[in-house]
């Protein structure tokens, strides 16, 4: 005896079953990043703060760096104190447990420390 079959789907319910299971993938993918942030001892919402007073930077395969600002103004010496504090407690930290330090999150961090 064969598996019975469900009701056919219309082409609208499968789109929205389909949008449904990627933002659930999102969430999911979104959700194991802050675990392993966390397993590492990086406060989130401290990392959540420094991504906002911190523009984005790309680096081209040339090595050409280009800075794309978040369109807010400037930090002032607080938020630029709370840059630098955070990016050299939280490599110390990283250094501490022995953990490699790669990926999106420590190269911004690297490139702020720089610029400081």
């Amino acid at each position: 005896m064969s598996a019975p079959r469900g009701v056919p789907l219309s082409d609208a319910d499968g789109r929205i079953i389909s949008r449904a299971v990627k933002e659930l993938q999102t969430a999911l993918n979104r959700l194991s990043y802050e675990v392993q942030l966390l397993q590492h001892g990086i406060d989130t919402r401290q990392l959540e703060l420094f991504r906002e007073l911190t523009p984005s930077v790309f680096i081209a395969a040339a090595g050409n760096r280009t800075m794309v600002g978040s369109g807010k103004p400037n930090p002032t010496g607080g938020g630029i104190q709370f840059c630098y504090d955070f990016v050299v407690d939280t490599v110390l930290d990283l250094q501490e447990q022995g953990a490699q330090v790669r990926g999106v999150v420590t190269r911004r961090m690297l490139l702020m420390s720089r610029r400081g």
